[in-house]
């Protein structure tokens, strides 16, 4: 199991989960390596699914078009990361219907600043 802690966010990711299945974890709290406290829960992942697609044109100027569908409706978070995985731009948070969706990109950071080529 892939489970991954970053110290840029609060929580923990399972790389290694599959769309409506339910899992199982045990989690501990631990002090200098010795348990203070743990609890178990179980999640269910959603059943739905997602596409993304390679954006076009690629390489662009000035923008890209990034297509995206959902097989039901659901909460989407579409970003953009620079090469050292920082996020640049937030295309899309919030809850979008089944289908499909196209996001344009204009090559602009979240405070409108063009980004260097290469991002």
């Amino acid at each position: 199991m892939d489970v991954v802690h970053s110290e840029n966010q609060d929580g923990f990711l399972d790389a290694s989960t599959e769309p409506g299945k339910k899992y199982y974890y045990r989690v501990s709290i631990l002090d200098d390596g010795n348990p203070v406290a743990s609890f178990e829960t179980d999640v269910t992942t959603p059943a739905g699914g997602f596409t993304l697609v390679q954006n076009r044109p690629n390489p662009f100027n000035p923008s890209t078009v990034i297509d995206f569908s959902l097989n039901q409706r659901g909460p989407v978070s579409l970003l953009i990361y620079d090469v050292a995985g920082k996020p640049v731009r937030t295309l899309v948070s919030g809850v979008k219907t089944a289908g499909q969706h196209s996001k344009e990109w204009d090559g602009r950071d979240n405070q409108g600043k063009q980004v260097p080529s290469g991002v």
